[in-house]
Parts: structure tokens; sequence; C-alpha cells
């Protein structure tokens, strides 16, 4: 598996999505569901010849300082790169926000789908 980073003002942080990223998005955003985090996550598509909205690249750099973050064994003091610091890199680096966007997407749990009733497989761990 490819590891995801990004380099701002010359330093090297390694990014990665999971429950540290979601609780500091959740208090970001102000929400308190997994489910509104990925329903706000789902507000942020671009629409083609549009120019997005502020509040578009602001979340967008929470998303990966919340992946910078949860790479690290840190809290946000301890990193000294900000929201602002993540927009002019991936301001910098579009071609570089897909793979980040795609990984946090693909972090979230997976629903479970009708019929699966959660039932053990024979010969499948829990």
């Amino acid at each position: 598996m490819k590891t995801l980073t990004v380099e701002i003002e010359g330093q090297v942080y390694p990014v990665k999505f999971g429950y540290k990223a979601y609780r500091f998005l959740a208090d970001q955003w102000e929400i308190s569901k997994l489910s509104q985090l990925g329903a706000e996550f789902g507000k942020l598509g671009f629409k083609p010849g549009e120019e997005p909205e502020m509040e578009v690249y602001e979340k967008l750099g929470d998303i990966i300082l919340a992946g910078v973050l949860c790479a690290g064994k840190s809290d946000a003091h301890q990193i000294p790169v900000d929201r602002d610091d993540c927009v002019d890199y991936f301001l910098h680096n579009m071609e570089a926000l897909g793979d980040i966007i795609g990984a946090f997407a693909a972090s979230f749990p997976k629903q479970e789908s009708e019929g699966d009733t959660g039932k053990q497989k024979k010969g499948q761990k829990k």
C-alpha cells in the first residue's frame, strides 16, 4: 500500500485517516455523528466550470490536516502546520488532492448490505 505524504514548508508529513481524524473533523465542523461527517464530505463536490466557495477550500484543508494529525502521535498543538498551510499545499498540488480525498473516502467504515445478518461464515474469523 502506498503511503500518502504531504510536503508543507519543506517538511514531509505522512497522511492517514481513522478515528482520530474523524474526531478532529467532528470538532472542527461541530458535528457529533460519523454519518454527519460523511454527509459534510459529500457536500464538497466541485461543479465543472464553477469556482468552489471558500468553505470548500477550508474543509479540504481540514481533511488534510486531520490526516496529518491521525498519522502522528501528537495533537494539533504539536504539529507546526494549520488549515491554511494545508490549503496552500493542495492549491499548489492539485494532482495530490485526488489521492488524499480517495484515501479519506476509503477510510470510512463499510455499511452492511441488506440481507447481511452479521453472522459469521464458517471458517471466518471474527
